[in-house]
């Protein structure tokens, strides 16, 4: 694990999760994930699924008030969890494009402050035995690390932290610590990642 150290207030937050994955998949992970990071994501929340990120948006859009000064946010927790192959990364992906356009100029844009993003191993597999053309054996953690890092780059405009990172990397081979090394430095908003397969932790101030 590679984790920055802040202080955050203990509190019950609402949590949107946007996925393609089954409840009986986002239940499992979630406890996984749980057992990692002291409960962050308690499965007493309260849980809205959404399909796709036009759909979050709208989630936002509802969850956006206003006061007699400032616009308050949505401040629950919102979780990107990918699995089964590359099809829906790449609709969101686009769909990120689109709105980042959409947005450029300005800058009432939705934010979101409490990001987290959960990649499963059946990314890099059409079945449980044979990889997509696009990965090969011996690079398919470096290649994961790569959908990771496009998806975090697209979505850096609209979130200001992202809490964590959770990799499902027991089928993954290749080369592990520089690759999150260069996520880490990549985006100074990211405050822990964790491998499925890492029992220890190495903290970001060793990092350099």
């Amino acid at each position: 694990m590679i984790q920055r150290y802040t202080c955050v207030p203990t509190s019950e937050y609402d949590v949107a999760i946007v996925t393609n994955g089954t409840i009986e998949q986002i239940e499992s992970k979630l406890i996984e994930i749980n057992e990692k990071t002291n409960n962050e994501i308690p499965l007493h929340s309260n849980f809205t699924y959404l399909d796709n990120f036009k759909e979050l948006l709208d989630f936002l859009k509802q969850h956006t008030t206003k006061n007699n000064i400032d616009e308050i946010k949505f401040k629950g927790k919102v979780v990107f969890m990918f699995f089964n192959g590359v099809e829906f990364i790449q609709d969101i992906l686009s769909d990120l494009i689109d709105y980042s356009i959409q947005v450029a100029n300005n800058s009432n844009h939705q934010n979101l402050s409490n990001a987290y993003f959960y990649f499963d191993s059946t990314i890099s597999f059409t079945s449980n035995t044979t990889p997509t053309d696009l990965l090969n054996d011996a690079n398919l953690f470096n290649t994961m690390v790569t959908i990771a890092n496009d998806i975090l780059k697209k979505i850096n405009f609209m979130v200001d932290r992202i809490r964590g990172i959770f990799i499902d990397d027991i089928q993954l081979a290749g080369e592990k610590v520089y690759p999150l090394h260069c996520i880490m430095r990549n985006f100074p908003n990211v405050e822990r990642i964790e491998l499925t397969s890492f029992s220890s932790l190495l903290m970001n101030d060793m990092i350099v």
